[in-house]
């Protein structure tokens, strides 16, 4: 199935929708789940944007438990090492299948 709705505009509804409404913690229905969503893909969307036209890597790295509350500068500085325990390469590539927006 096909939408004729661009991402843009369902991120203008899920902001129409979520406007003026309360939230407290523990808050659930479909009004919380598009503001999440959209949220994520604005998140998203930013990284995007930083990447654009920079011939960078974008890396998911796994922080083992000693690395909690390290900056993650400090993290990704010592992933660079050989013995670092797991990574993922992420693509951001609109044309990709594993693209975050195929």
């Amino acid at each position: 199935m096909k939408l004729k709705m661009t991402i843009a505009e369902a991120l203008e509804f899920a902001d129409e929708w979520s406007q003026g409404a309360t939230f407290h913690e523990g808050s659930q229905g479909w009004r919380v789940v598009c503001m999440l969503l959209a949220e994520e893909v604005r998140r998203l969307h930013k990284i995007e944007a930083a990447l654009a036209g920079k011939n960078g890597v974008l890396v998911r790295l796994d922080r083992p438990e000693d690395y909690n509350g390290v900056h993650p500068q400090l993290v990704a500085e010592d992933a660079i090492k050989d013995n670092w325990p797991s990574y993922e390469t992420l693509t951001l590539n609109k044309n990709s299948s594993t693209s975050p927006y195929a």
